[in-house]
């Protein structure tokens, strides 16, 4: 199976079809292999080209989980910082409690106090009380 044909092209959710405006992937540098591919497979498949042939979106973000710093090298930190309510950070909460293999008690790299605790670090870096951290991959004004 190609990845990168499926994003682009090959699938009922590719570029192509929903000609999205938003695209957000894995950090590349995450250490689950899924991401990894996915974040390959996404880079390859916005590559820059033609636009007059294939859909571009306008941003394309990768975002920050706190398992990204579990890495021999260091990772850059986030380059856009977005605000976030209080109603945001709950929606993203539960969104998480939705992905029952992916939602753990704490200490864990997913628990409901490390994703809390990461939205006040960033909030605070950005000087607000709440905010999620992001690398710019396009940014098309």
């Amino acid at each position: 199976m190609d990845l990168t044909r499926l994003i682009e092209r090959e699938s009922p959710l590719s570029i192509a079809l929903l000609r999205p405006t938003v695209v957000l992937v894995p950090h590349r540098t995450s250490y689950n292999q899924d991401h990894q591919a996915v974040a390959e497979a996404v880079h390859t498949a916005l590559r820059p080209s033609n636009t007059g042939l294939r859909h571009h979106p306008a941003l394309v973000l990768s975002y920050e989980e706190a398992a990204d710093q579990w890495r021999s090298e260091p990772v850059d930190s986030p380059n856009l910082i977005v605000e976030l309510s209080d109603a945001d950070l709950e929606a993203k909460l539960q969104a998480m409690e939705l992905y029952g293999s992916q939602s753990h008690e704490h200490p864990h790299t997913r628990s409901e106090l490390t994703l809390r605790s990461l939205a006040v670090l960033r909030g605070m870096q950005a000087g607000v009380a709440l905010g999620e951290g992001y690398h710019v991959l396009r940014h098309l004004a």
